[in-house]
């Protein structure tokens, strides 16, 4: 529903199809809406009018939509999405295995970061293509924000500054069988993922 700020009267209103668990987000002269059943609607903020729907993505929508330079960013419980704002044509999608997101991604001009479940994700806004990745021992982010080029990821037991141009070492798949033959103290420390700084 679209409210006059002045008066309070209806100005518009749009059914969704169902309880919306996100806020839609405005950006310029349009309003983003998630839909319950994993759509997005792109509306004229001033009429309500449909400019387009996303095809289905997959589920709920629990975080809001992003809206950068003509892009729109979603992350949905299969993956995060990239979309022309403009026309609503998929641009790419990398699915993630981890829990749903309860924070929206964050933008810088190169990346688009993810934090779920455990995990925080960095993807190129580009291609999709995913540069980093950081583990966590406890879930869900409590907080995630960039300054300069350092992300700033805030979990309920952990902070840690993280360069945004961070990439794993080529032996990363190995980290696993490294860490058993450190236990058996049959090699040395394990050197840790690259970050700036972390507490906790």
């Amino acid at each position: 529903v679209a409210l006059d700020a002045a008066s309070g009267r209806t100005r518009w209103s749009v059914d969704t199809g169902g309880m919306m668990f996100a806020a839609p987000t405005i950006a310029g002269d349009r309003l983003y809406v998630p839909t319950r059943g994993g759509d997005v609607l792109a509306l004229e903020a001033a009429t309500g009018a449909q400019r387009w729907r996303s095809e289905n993505t997959g589920g709920l929508l629990a975080t809001s939509p992003v809206v950068d330079a003509g892009e729109l960013y979603l992350f949905t419980i299969r993956g995060i999405y990239a979309f022309d704002a403009e026309t609503g044509v998929e641009l790419w999608m990398q699915p993630i295995d981890e829990a749903w997101a309860t924070r929206p991604p964050v933008l810088t001009p190169e990346f688009v970061i993810v934090a779920a479940g455990g995990r925080v994700d960095v993807f190129n806004r580009r291609n999709g293509e995913r540069t980093y990745y950081y583990r966590f021992a406890a879930v869900q982010p409590r907080s995630l924000s960039v300054q300069g080029d350092t992300l700033l990821a805030v979990y309920s037991r952990r902070l840690a500054g993280i360069g945004v141009h961070s990439k794993r070492p080529w032996w990363e798949p190995l980290r696993p069988f490294w860490i058993r033959m450190w236990i058996w103290k049959m090699a040395p420390d394990v050197p840790p993922p690259p970050e700036v700084w972390s507490a906790g």
